[in-house]
């Protein structure tokens, strides 16, 4: 979970930090997972604690990265209809699931919103992303 997971998150932002500050409206996104604080016992201690901390992460590269107009979000899928997903399609609800293609759209529109540095350091749903941009997410 951290090394596969928090880890190799920072690293690409360590590593790619100058390439974000040297191109004008760049945007570190950190796809992770909502893990409310009454319902961590349902996601096991090595799962919440890597998926909060990708959600600081995200953060945290706001705050060092906003001065040199780099945003920083944390987006947060629902299921998302990937080989990894669908192979448990008989044992969990995907009715309301997302396509990876839906994911991808409001991650280019928000990556498109001149108002994006205002969104930095937040943890975003993407069914939100998609309401907000008027993007589907299911096809």
């Amino acid at each position: 979970m951290f090394g596969g997971g928090v880890r190799t998150h920072y690293v690409a932002i360590a590593v790619c930090a100058p390439l974000l500050i040297a191109t004008p409206h760049s945007l570190v996104v950190t796809v992770s997972v909502a893990v409310p604080e009454t319902e961590q016992h349902a996601y096991g201690v090595a799962y919440a604690m890597a998926k909060t901390a990708d959600d600081r992460l995200a953060l945290a590269a706001a705050i060092q990265l906003g001065e040199h107009g780099v945003a920083s979000v944390a987006v947060h899928p629902d299921w998302v209809r990937t080989e990894g997903v669908l192979q448990f399609a008989d044992q969990v609800d995907l009715s309301a699931s997302q396509s990876p293609e839906g994911v991808g759209r409001a991650i280019a529109a928000l990556a498109g919103d001149p108002e994006l540095l205002s969104l930095t350091g937040q943890a975003l749903g993407i069914e939100a992303l998609a309401a907000r941009y008027g993007v589907d997410v299911s096809s």
